[in-house]
Formats: structure tokens, sequence, C-alpha cells
């Protein structure tokens, strides 16, 4: 009994409605900066060669920062609840994860360099979409209606400042890792 081998996959320029297109071109239709992620040409060479998409450094810091986004979560809502009450605990918990989840995405849309420069709002659509997420944070707090379905009480200034503090304590952990990071890269290539 003869067995097929399998075939190759085909080419990712063939793949779906890109076809023809390079995976940079195809990158740039998509409003996607090849300079930051991977081109599509780079992932399906990867898959074929059965490597990781997302290299093992790479998902170990998005793993931390992933438990950096809980640990200020749980703080801010844990500090919350003796001062405020549960309702307004978990209203505290639900805007520090929003807004920590928008700066996570503001700081790792490039993994290396700090999201002080002008590449972090040269993309409109991702700029219009964090704009959006943080209308929606803050409609959940404050439209009745919203606060009804989710559950979520009104804010005042103080409790959105505590949700700010960890915001910013991670965007000032992540911005310190990435000049660390940085900096021992160029010491390396050295």
């Amino acid at each position: 009994m003869t067995t097929l081998a399998p075939s190759p996959p085909p080419p990712a320029s063939q793949d779906g409605p890109w076809y023809g297109l390079s995976g940079d071109e195809a990158c740039r239709a998509l409003d996607v900066d090849p300079a930051v992620g991977l081109s599509l040409e780079e992932v399906a060479r990867r898959r074929a060669e059965h490597q990781p998409v997302v290299p093992v450094p790479l998902g170990l810091r998005l793993g931390f920062a992933g438990l950096l986004i809980a640990i200020g979560t749980l703080s801010v809502v844990a500090w919350a609840e003796d001062r405020y009450g549960l309702a307004t605990a978990t209203t505290m918990g639900l805007v520090t994860t929003g807004l920590l989840h928008i700066a996570a995405a503001i700081e790792w849309r490039d993994p290396i360099h700090s999201i002080f420069n002008r590449a972090t709002i040269a993309n409109g659509r991702f700029n219009v979409l964090v704009l959006l997420a943080f209308v929606l944070t803050f409609l959940a707090t404050t439209i009745g209606g919203l606060q009804r379905m989710l559950d979520t009480v009104e804010l005042d200034g103080d409790q959105w400042r505590a949700c700010l503090v960890a915001v910013i304590g991670y965007l000032v952990l992540a911005e310190l890792g990435k000049f660390i990071l940085r900096h021992t890269q160029k010491g390396a290539i050295a």
C-alpha cells in the first residue's frame, strides 16, 4: 500500500483574497505596519518550518505584560472594595481592565521602541479604534442603560484617578522594559 506525501502548502501570496500580492503589499492593503509585525510571507515560512510565529522571548514578555494587567486590576479592586463597596470596586476593575488593555495595545504595537514617537500615531485606523475603546469604557460607567446592562455604577474623579494610577504604572514598567531591551540588544550587537 502506497501513501501519498502531503502536498506542500500554497505560497502565502495565493491564499485568500490577496492572490498576487506580496506579504508586504497585503500588509499595506490591510493597513498593517510591516516593520512592526511579521509579513504574511514570514508567517507562512515559519509555519512551514514548524517555527513559532511568536518567538519565545516575545511570548514571555507578553505573558508578563498580561500578569501586570491582572495585578493592576486586582490591586485596584482590592483597594476600592474596602473604601467604596463591591459595586464600585467591580466597576473600577472593569474600567482599569479596559484602560490597561488600551495601554497594552498601544505599547505592544511596537514591542521594542517607545510609544513616545511619531510612529505610534501613524496608523489612523488604530487611532480610531483606541479612541472608540476609550469612549466605550467611559460610557459603560456614565449611561444608565449601559450601567444596568453591565451592572456598573458611576465613578467620581478620585475613583477614575485610582484606575489611571494602575495604567500609568503599567506604562512606566513597559517603557522601562523596552528601554532595557533596546540597550541590551545594542550592547549585544556592538
